[in-house]
């Protein structure tokens, strides 16, 4: 189950970037509605392409400490730590850093989209 939301982190992200896409390409002015700039989805897709790269990473240092006999540590474990750790790193950075202006409008649509209901 700790495997779920780093994978759906990533899907998110990439998601948005379709989402921005296609908004762009149909001619809707996606800065209007959001209330704020949207990065170019090349940038976004590019977030999604190094989360994703982090999680593989993590797995296959799992998969390949798993197979070393003698290991006092636990390495689903503390790869999976290791993964949330960086993924709230990345989320935490600084805004001019790793793509600032996707994760702020990413992160404001979802608050409007919850908010939205009630």
């Amino acid at each position: 189950a700790s495997v779920r939301p780093p994978l759906l982190v990533v899907i998110t992200v990439a998601g948005w970037a379709w989402v921005i896409r296609v908004c762009r390409a149909s001619a809707m002015n996606l800065e209007l509605v959001l209330g704020g700039a949207v990065q170019p989805p090349v940038a976004t897709y590019h977030g999604a392409l190094v989360m994703l790269s982090l999680l593989m990473s993590m797995h296959t240092i799992h998969i390949v400490a798993s197979d070393i006999p003698g290991l006092t540590w636990r390495p689903w474990l503390t790869c999976n730590l290791l993964l949330h750790a960086l993924f709230v790193v990345l989320a935490l950075m600084p805004r001019q850093t790793f793509h600032g202006e996707a994760r702020l409008s990413l992160v404001r649509t979802l608050v409007e989209s919850v908010l939205a209901p009630l």
